[in-house]
């Protein structure tokens, strides 16, 4: 019992670490991208609230990544301990 939650706490662990990183990079092109601003200028720009634009990268790229691992939280990392059955079969359903 205590082997399978070191295990799904590493695997867990990896995974958010993982995908907070990639979700960061593409979606900071992405929004980028989207606004017509090169992402190198952007990030070594000041922070001021009249740099209107670095704002919007900035949060959108925040909110894209904590959604992405709330997901992944939520429904990805128990879908696949379940499918390595190391997986808690009350997780859904305690309080």
């Amino acid at each position: 019992m205590l082997g399978l939650l070191l295990l799904r706490t590493v695997l867990g662990l990896c995974c958010i670490v993982a995908s907070r990183a990639f979700a960061k990079s593409v979606s900071y092109a992405f929004v980028c991208f989207l606004l017509g601003r090169d992402k190198n200028e952007l990030r070594q720009s000041e922070n001021t609230l009249e740099n209107k634009n670095k704002i919007i990268v900035e949060l959108s790229y925040k909110l894209f990544t904590y959604g992405v691992i709330g997901f992944n939280t939520q429904y990805l990392l128990p879908s696949v301990f379940k499918l390595l059955n190391i997986g808690r079969p009350d997780f859904y359903t305690e309080i």
